[in-house]
């Protein structure tokens, strides 16, 4: 298996039998057909190699639901539903975030989408201190759960939210 790394995307060539290249644009897949007997380049996120940043769901969601009971944060809420920081998490009443903000845990929130399942930023812990990979990317029948590069942050201050969120 052989990897190259073209900034935010990863290649990876193997020796299976596949029919297409996969390319990442804009929180998109798109396939270009190829009939190949022995060679698949597919291209893909790695979320290893390009550090660690919250998860988003783009808006492919089919709203399975599949991703809901694996989060391990309860960042995850249905289409239109408004969440808190205190859903099903050691937080209540007014306390700082990691990130130096004042909020209060209980308050409910605006949905942040209307149409298709959301994962709030600020409780997305991409699994870290849980799981090897995120859980929610796992289980997406459509790979619809990707990294969301409007917020990077570093396993430790993902660990240090999984920590404010879980009192561990």
């Amino acid at each position: 298996m052989t990897f190259v790394n073209l900034s935010r995307l990863v290649i990876i060539i193997t020796q299976i039998r596949g029919s297409g290249i996969f390319i990442w644009n804009n929180s998109k897949f798109y396939l270009l057909q190829f009939l190949l007997d022995f060679y698949s380049l597919t291209l893909f996120w790695n979320f290893k190699k390009l550090g660690e940043m919250a998860i988003i769901i783009t808006d492919e969601c089919i709203n399975c639901d599949a991703c809901v009971a694996e989060c391990p944060n309860n960042a995850i809420y249905e289409p239109d539903s408004e969440w808190s920081y205190s859903d099903e998490t050691a937080l209540s009443g007014m306390t700082t975030t990691p990130d130096g903000r004042e909020v209060d845990a209980d308050a409910e929130n605006e949905p942040v989408s209307d149409e298709f399942y959301f994962i709030v930023t600020d409780k997305c812990t991409e699994c870290k201190g849980f799981h090897d990979e995120p859980q929610c990317a796992a289980v997406c029948p459509v790979d619809c759960c990707v990294p969301d590069e409007d917020h990077v942050e570093t396993e430790e201050q993902l660990l240090a939210k999984k920590v404010w969120m879980h009192g561990e």
